[in-house]
């Protein structure tokens, strides 16, 4: 029960790194994605990038849920760290869109 609420939150912040993404390549261009694969994406489009957001979660989905099939509470930690990182990339990428960094 708890990996699915995590898995829910993980997502939430998945989807507000690709609007984040999107608001700050947009005014500030192409070169600022530093992630090779995604900058490949994102240079064939909105739809191309979200597609790509999608899959990879997808991806990491089906893997926390093949982790969680063996051993369910290294499942939690992994998606307790892997929100933990991607609330800190977004709180980033919110406060350079606010201009603090």
């Amino acid at each position: 029960m708890i990996n699915n609420i995590l898995i829910l939150v993980l997502g939430i912040l998945w989807f507000i790194d690709e609007v984040l993404t999107l608001i700050d390549l947009k005014k500030f261009g192409v070169n600022r994605e530093e992630n090779p694969i995604a900058k490949y994406f994102v240079k064939r489009g909105k739809t191309a990038f979200t597609i790509f957001k999608v899959v990879t979660f997808v991806i990491l989905i089906g893997l926390i849920k093949y982790i969680e099939s063996i051993d369910s509470q290294v499942a939690m930690y992994i998606l307790i760290g892997i929100s933990l990182l991607y609330f800190a990339v977004d709180f980033r990428n919110y406060e350079i869109m606010k201009g603090k960094l």
